[in-house]
């Protein structure tokens, strides 16, 4: 302990009351909200003039294509694991041959 009281080197480590409150927003995201403010996010122009019947069907379609990986999970590769099983007659004969090399059978 040094004078004073204090414990030396008990630092860190979570605080009650430290760091960003929950759901208060980030630089970015009060950035963007600023932006918007002014005028449409670019998403939502995208999604406007894709959803606008006098719009020509191409420039529809660019829209559509732009605006997909926003608002739709890419699918992504799966590896297969399967496990191959044998069949009644092979097990059968594993059985056996196990049998007559214990000399059972």
């Amino acid at each position: 302990m040094r004078a004073g009281g204090k414990r030396r080197g008990v630092t860190g480590g979570p605080r009650r009351g430290a760091g960003r409150p929950n759901g208060s927003r980030n630089k970015k995201t009060l950035l963007m909200l600023e932006k918007a403010a002014g005028g449409k996010l670019p998403l939502d122009y995208l999604l406007e003039i894709m959803r606008g019947p006098r719009q020509p069907k191409r420039l529809r379609i660019e829209c559509a294509i732009a605006a997909a990986p926003y608002l739709h999970a890419r699918l992504s590769a799966v590896q297969v694991q399967a496990q191959v099983t044998i069949g009644l007659d092979e097990k059968l004969k594993r059985a056996r041959d196990r049998l007559a090399a214990a000399g059972l059978l």
